[in-house]
């Protein structure tokens, strides 16, 4: 985000807390025609915020990810991994089953979008190790939620 979103954003939300400071009784479009009278698109002011927060989502999601691939490979040297429980599979019953994981589980449902089919079955097949790792990761979190 650019310096000049950034303030644009802050004025936005300066300008939203001061309508709402004083909202009671207030419609939502005199709230908006307060935020336009300030000179506020906002429109363009929840669009970009509804960009800010699916781009940390994303990223967030991009992170475990990358945490679950961190720990596949430290963990690889000290037992076997799942791989070798791969290494019989096609290319195409490893994309089956990564796109499975991807669309029944919530939270990996948009882990990260990746060309499959350009990709070698050596690299699917440890995308396919990173997602039912993160997959067992959110499991585990959720276990100790309870």
């Amino acid at each position: 985000m650019g310096a000049d979103d950034k303030e644009k954003t802050l004025a936005f939300f300066d300008a939203l807390t001061d309508s709402l400071g004083d909202s009671e009784g207030v419609s939502k479009e005199e709230i908006i025609a307060d935020l336009q009278e300030e000179g506020i698109d906002v429109n363009a002011a929840v669009r970009r915020i509804l960009t800010m927060v699916e781009n940390a989502s994303q990223q967030a999601k991009r992170q475990q990810l990358e945490i679950a691939r961190k720990q596949r490979l430290a963990l690889s040297s000290k037992k076997p991994t799942q791989l070798g429980g791969f290494v019989g599979w096609s290319k195409e019953q490893i994309i089956e089953k990564i796109n499975e994981l991807l669309h029944t589980d919530a939270p990996l449902a948009s882990v990260s979008y990746r060309e499959l089919e350009s990709k070698s079955q050596e690299d699917l097949a440890a995308l396919l190790e990173d997602i039912i790792a993160t997959k067992e990761m959110a499991e585990q979190e959720s276990q100790d939620e309870d």
